[in-house]
């Protein structure tokens, strides 16, 4: 996307919370053990491809279908995220229900990036990616996507029980 070319990386921050990873390991143990539940003690993806000697947080777990992907949000709420992690109860109703959006295309996540003052649903630029003058934030996260489901039309409605 052309946006990215004219954007300008004005800081690199890696946030790393001891009680927010402990958090992690245990929901993609459970997840794990979810998927071995329902499909039998096979993973349902093909093993990918690993370096010799992989460093320890670039090894990810292909059986809970674990990848890198990017998160655009109002800089409001880079702080409770970061501090607190992600919490789909928090987020609105999007096109395919309430819950957290991931990307592996910084420039979807650049989309729902916006600055102090401006956010998806009231946008005082009035553009689809924000112009207003201030930072805007992706965040690069480690995601457990578990077995996809493939929505076929919009589920605006849908909440997790």
């Amino acid at each position: 996307c052309g946006i990215l070319s004219k954007a300008k990386v004005v800081s690199v921050k890696r946030v790393e919370t001891q009680w927010l990873w402990m958090s992690y390991v245990t929901k993609r143990e459970k997840m794990r053990a979810q998927i071995q539940r329902h499909r039998g003690h096979q993973s349902p993806w093909p093993q990918p491809l690993t370096p010799l000697k992989p460093p320890p947080l670039a090894t990810l777990d292909a059986e809970v279908n674990e990848v890198y992907l990017w998160h655009g949000c109002p800089a409001d709420v880079v702080k409770p995220i970061t501090q607190d992690g992600f919490d789909e109860r928090l987020a609105a109703s999007c096109l395919y229900g309430t819950g957290v959006y991931f990307t592996p295309q910084a420039c979807k996540a650049l989309q729902y990036a916006r600055a102090d003052g401006c956010s998806i649903r009231h946008k005082r630029c009035g553009k689809k990616i924000c112009t207003c003058p201030g930072p805007k934030y992706l965040l690069y996260s480690r995601v457990c996507l578990g077995v996809p489901f493939y929505a076929k039309k919009a589920m605006k409605d849908l909440r997790r029980p």
